[in-house]
């Protein structure tokens, strides 16, 4: 099984038609990226190892970049819990070394939450 990043998630320019939260998680702040073009919803071991957030061990996965390149995790946070304009959710996170984004809300969440309605 494979994972694939998309280029929205790699990239540090400021699209518009990006949506982009502001969380928090255990009072910390945690950028992520909403993104269709993700097949999962991934954290990065940077913030994972500063917040000491717990991990369990997976079946390593190979993880595609939209440039090419792949890369290789073995690890989840579990139901991690985020809040979010006074509302919370949780879900499973891939552990991934990644940047510009702390964390990314991938097709698996949207699956999860679908359909849904904006405001």
């Amino acid at each position: 099984m494979f994972c694939q990043l998309s280029l929205n998630a790699l990239s540090s320019e400021d699209y518009t038609s990006c949506l982009k939260l502001k969380a928090r998680v255990q009072d910390k702040a945690l950028l992520i990226l909403v993104d269709s073009g993700s097949t999962h919803s991934f954290i990065n071991s940077t913030f994972v190892e500063l917040d000491k957030l717990h991990t369990v061990p997976t079946t390593p996965r190979k993880v595609k970049h939209a440039n090419g390149e792949w890369m290789l995790t073995d690890k989840m946070v579990p139901q991690l819990q985020c809040y979010y304009q006074d509302q919370s959710f949780s879900t499973d996170m891939v552990v991934l070394e990644m940047q510009p984004y702390d964390a990314i809300l991938g097709c698996d969440w949207l699956q999860a939450h679908s359909p849904m309605e904006c405001d």
